[in-house]
């Protein structure tokens, strides 16, 4: 008997997996962290926290940041999404395709949230600015973009790049724009620390159900999308 199971022997009928009350969770921190980001221009932390993004110092960290600030905008992220599905699909890889194209939906969801919380970006007065960003500051569309359709990537490169020496090159690039875009947006001043938070949150609320579907699909054997 697996884990799985074993788990689903023990569990009354009817009651969500342990998968699905961690999801629930996640969403409810969600669910408070823009409620607050609602009434409050920023928290007590994040000036704080800002501060010591902002004062790191270390060799290549503006380049660092300057780059996925850049990767991480709108248009080239929508480009970079298009050239690789258009790879996946000439590849005949339709349920990688299919699965990666789900990733356009955070996007949507982070528009929203952007337009109801409608939370000022912070004030050249508190933090430095080097970025004129526009639009409502809370959650990040940097990270939100970043953490899904990134990190997709990186598991779908786990089972669809054979080559070992260009399959770990594309997801250290992966990983390093999935963890690095949250603190380069506060770095540049374009968002608060709880920003990022909440980008991350609402990227991960998206991707966990996606990766969960994605993997049975791949220990079953059969495509869950087709």
């Amino acid at each position: 008997m697996t884990s799985e199971q074993a788990l689903a022997a023990v569990r009354p009928k009817g009651a969500p997996s342990l998968f699905w009350r961690l999801w629930l969770a996640g969403l409810v921190l969600f669910a408070v962290v823009a409620g607050l980001a609602l009434f409050y221009d920023y928290f007590p932390a994040d000036l704080r926290i800002a501060h010591a993004i902002q004062d790191v110092d270390a060799p290549g960290w503006g380049g660092a940041t300057d780059f996925t600030n850049q990767a991480g905008d709108t248009l080239w992220m929508g480009i970079a999404w298009g050239i690789v599905i258009l790879g996946l699909l000439a590849l005949a890889r339709w349920r990688d395709a299919a699965y990666l194209f789900v990733a356009v939906l955070p996007w949507i969801a982070n528009a929203l949230v952007k337009a109801a919380v409608d939370r000022p970006r912070p004030p050249a007065s508190l933090v430095r600015v080097s970025e004129d960003a526009s639009g409502s500051g809370f959650p990040s569309g940097h990270v939100t973009s970043a953490v899904t359709f990134y990190l997709l990537l990186f598991v779908i490169a786990f089972f669809s790049v054979r080559q070992p020496a260009l399959r770990m090159a594309l997801q250290g690039f992966c990983l390093f724009m999935a963890l690095v875009v949250g603190p380069s947006r506060v770095y540049s001043g374009a968002h608060w620390p709880s920003d990022v938070l909440g980008g991350y949150l609402l990227g991960a609320l998206f991707l966990a159900p996606v990766l969960r579907f994605y993997w049975r699909g791949r220990k079953a054997g059969t495509p869950v999308l087709n």
